[in-house]
């Protein structure tokens, strides 16, 4: 039963470990005291995004 729901619930599992991921990317590059164009640029590297893609996940994330 637990493999079946993990099946089932893996997509959106993954989306939310990338989510959290790329938030707590996004914090630390803030306290280290990167702009949002640095931060932008390594968001993008580290996790191979494209710009739109990328600049999606900084609006949501950075306040």
């Amino acid at each position: 039963m637990c493999d079946a729901l993990n099946e089932l619930f893996s997509e959106e599992l993954r989306e939310a470990d990338f989510a959290g991921s790329t938030r707590g990317g996004i914090m630390m590059c803030k306290k280290l005291g990167l702009s949002y164009n640095e931060t932008l640029s390594q968001i993008k590297e580290e996790y191979q995004l494209t710009e739109e893609q990328a600049r999606e996940i900084m609006d949501k994330n950075w306040k």
